[in-house]
């Protein structure tokens, strides 16, 4: 081929590549579910109180494999990240009860690199966190290649989307020693302008896992060691910051006998020092028969009535025995 074809072939996949990046409308239909299969009327869990669930399914070849979170607008907004390198964006409905009852308005766009290229390959895609800075733009961690990408806050077009060009975040250096698929499952803006990392799996002890604590200074983060206790086989899959300054912290645990559980930990924001292994406090246990599935991402707001609610969304690994959930609760204080 010689150059100028070469030239008019170049153009030809840019535009191509240019088309594909855009974000897409995407059908999604509900179905509403209950807390516990074998008593429809219970509506708590340990410390939980329940506000509704929907399994999720939508029309796009993108929608699924959700790991992290964001609610904004007092419920109203969710925004979320796939480990296949995806957003999505969706408005929320409740009910007269304050229930969560439907989603409209859903769009699904790609994540780009700094160069402004779709993200390919799952060594580059895999977004697993997420948290909204101060300044509105959304701050991605990834694993397989383990790093934080900053993306400008999402335009109107996407609904608030990750659709614009990252700025690479300095992490800790040593989240590169951490196995390729448990990295950063958990980052967390704190409210008093910390951020708050913890990793899946990369072990310091038995009974512990790496975490940090970013400390503001100037214009970057000085990073500080810090431990996440685990017990059994549950490890940090989410965390979100709460309106009172605690974090919640999301475990998943799966075995062949135990199937799928998942907790609901709090981390009281006193106890997040630097060279500690923080102390948890469980909310609560889902495990069968209450409604559970692989949780992944979950999302905290203060509620009309001065209520703390949470969010959880279910990565289904584009699994057909797998489900897209998306939960909803109140802690009872």
């Amino acid at each position: 081929m010689n150059w100028a074809w070469r030239f008019v072939a170049a153009i030809i996949v840019c535009g191509l590549a240019y088309t594909a990046q855009a974000a897409d409308p995407v059908a999604i239909t509900v179905a509403p579910l209950q807390l516990d299969r074998t008593d429809p009327a219970r509506n708590t869990v340990g410390k939980l109180i329940w506000r509704g669930g929907l399994m999720l399914q939508g029309k796009h070849v993108d929608f699924g494999g959700y790991s992290g979170l964001r609610i904004k607008d007092g419920g109203k907004r969710l925004r979320a990240v796939s480990d296949t390198g995806t957003w999505l964006t969706l408005d929320l409905s409740y009910d007269a009860k304050g229930l969560l009852d439907g989603v409209a308005n859903g769009l699904i766009g790609p994540l780009h690199d700094p160069m402004g290229r779709r993200l390919v390959g799952k060594a580059n895609n895999d977004a697993e966190s997420m948290t909204v800075l101060r300044d509105g733009s959304v701050l991605i961690g990834f694993e397989q290649k383990h790093r934080l990408w900053r993306y400008p806050s999402g335009s109107e077009a996407s609904g608030g989307g990750m659709d614009g060009k990252p700025v690479p975040f300095a992490a800790p250096g040593g989240i590169t020693l951490a196995p390729p698929n448990a990295g950063l499952e958990c980052v967390t803006l704190l409210n008093d302008g910390r951020l708050l990392l913890i990793t899946e799996d990369m072990r310091r002890g038995a009974n512990q896992v790496a975490a940090w604590i970013g400390v503001p200074q100037s214009a970057r983060y000085v990073w500080h060691d810090a431990n996440y206790p685990t017990t059994g086989r549950f490890r940090p899959s989410d965390a979100a910051t709460l309106p009172n300054g605690d974090v919640v912290v999301l475990e998943r645990s799966y075995s062949i006998l135990e199937g799928v559980r998942v907790r609901v930990m709090r981390l009281h924001q006193t106890d997040i020092v630097a060279n500690t292994t923080f102390r948890v406090e469980k909310l609560a246990l889902l495990q069968a028969p209450l409604i559970v599935e692989n949780f992944e991402g979950v999302s905290a707001a203060r509620g009309a009535n001065g209520e703390t609610l949470l969010w959880l969304i279910a990565d289904d690994n584009f699994n057909p025995l797998q489900r897209t959930i998306l939960l909803h609760f109140a802690i009872a204080e």
